[in-house]
């Protein structure tokens, strides 16, 4: 079986963006709607890929509702994966995993992966307040017109279902 999580392309970028401490604005626009078009361009790919070859197999989630609607989601989810978790069960996952809980383990270095980059004895990556984790913030962030833009440029690359969901 295989979750896969889609999230905006343009938010996917802003966000990555702040990751590399390297955030996206006006003065890199250009540079923005690229790499947003490379991020639509797999998206798409992905997206496609597991609804046409692998569509019994797959539970298809978009982050943005997951933001909305988080308990819900994650019922479905683990209906998918066939567990029935009680109401407290469910409400212990939501904690564990809340933006607050996932941010102090990656400060501890204690999330699996790579976390981010270590530079003489520092995290590298995003400072300050994480501002593209909402699934609107990289709206308030990056501004209507850089949104606007970057919608255009992405529109012929995204599946329509995908640009009904996002633009």
């Amino acid at each position: 079986k295989f979750v896969l999580v889609l999230r905006d392309p343009r938010a996917v970028v802003a966000s990555w963006g702040h990751y590399i401490a390297r955030p996206y604005n006006t003065s890199n626009a250009k540079r923005y709607i690229f790499d947003t078009r490379k991020a639509a361009a797999a998206i798409t790919l992905r997206y496609v890929w597991h609804t046409l070859e692998l569509r019994s197999h797959t539970l298809i989630l978009f982050y943005e509702d997951m933001q909305r609607d988080e308990l819900n989601q994650l019922y479905h989810l683990a209906t998918f994966i066939g567990l029935s978790p009680s109401p407290a069960q469910m409400q212990q996952v939501i904690s564990r995993s809340s933006r607050q809980t996932m941010m102090a383990l990656e400060s501890a270095f204690k999330l699996p992966g790579p976390n981010r980059p270590i530079i003489n004895g520092q995290m590298t990556g995003r400072t300050g307040p994480q501002v593209t984790a909402s699934d609107v913030s990289f709206t308030e962030e990056l501004g209507l017109a850089l949104i606007k833009s970057a919608a255009d440029a992405i529109r012929p690359i995204l599946h329509p279902a995908l640009i009904a969901k996002w633009l």
